[in-house]
């Protein structure tokens, strides 16, 4: 049986739909998982529901993580926050976390998952980190890698790229700060931003900033990744 891999989607208040860009599962089934799509749902059971039922989770990019939940009041640069989206992903990872369930978290996903922990986020990169690289590469094609990062030898992400340094795309104008203490960092861009998170004793938990599902087609380290988690969930 291959596994079966939530991927958690976004949510359009004003329309009332669930939605998702397609490389997320596409990737997913290119590594030899199931993806099932996971609408939001104001159920209180629905997470418990969700986690009985997958083998590992995805969460994806979106919109900003709600400030006040890292204790901070909103920046004038913050974005569209989804209150909802923040409950259901943090119960989420919660319950994933007591199963040891498998968990790749991307771009907005790194982002909860630190918060979830205990972590804190940079609500706004261009006012708050001196000289940082550009981190929203706006029209340039999403497939390409308009900044490197620097990867941790030994690391989980290190082995499954094969390589110190690797060239990624960037979506995106918040990023860890202050680090979960059951995380580690394995990854940062050349100003220091943190770009890849690894859980510490976990079967496995990474979370990249980057957005690989725009990249696997063309880069055999980011389908790696996906290979990587998916395989995980076998276990």
């Amino acid at each position: 049986m291959k596994p079966v891999i939530g991927v958690v989607s976004a949510y359009d208040y004003d329309r009332g739909y669930s939605f998702i860009k397609s490389g997320y599962y596409e990737a997913i089934r290119a590594a030899g998982g199931i993806p099932v799509i996971l609408p939001m749902c104001h159920d209180g059971d629905y997470p418990q529901e969700v986690v009985n039922h997958i083998d590992g989770l995805l969460l994806t990019g979106g919109c900003d993580v709600d400030p006040a939940l890292y204790g901070e009041g909103p920046h004038r640069h913050l974005g569209m926050v989804s209150p909802e989206r923040d409950r259901m992903e943090l119960k989420l990872i919660e319950l994933c976390a007591k199963k040891n369930a498998p968990v790749l978290a991307i771009c907005r996903g790194i982002q909860v998952l630190n918060v979830a922990f205990g972590g804190t986020l940079y609500q706004h990169i261009p006012d708050q980190v001196k000289e940082a690289v550009m981190h929203d590469q706006g029209n340039t094609p999403s497939y390409h890698g308009i900044h490197s990062v620097d990867i941790v030898e030994g690391s989980v992400l290190y082995r499954i790229v094969g390589k110190k340094t690797l060239a990624v795309n960037s979506f995106h104008h918040q990023a860890v700060k202050k680090v979960a203490s059951c995380l580690k960092v394995v990854g940062r861009s050349q100003d220091g931003v943190i770009e890849a998170v690894e859980g510490i004793g976990s079967k496995f938990l990474l979370g990249v900033q980057w957005h690989p599902e725009r990249m696997w087609e063309r880069s055999p380290e980011n389908l790696r990744i996906f290979e990587h988690f998916v395989k995980s969930c076998y276990f």
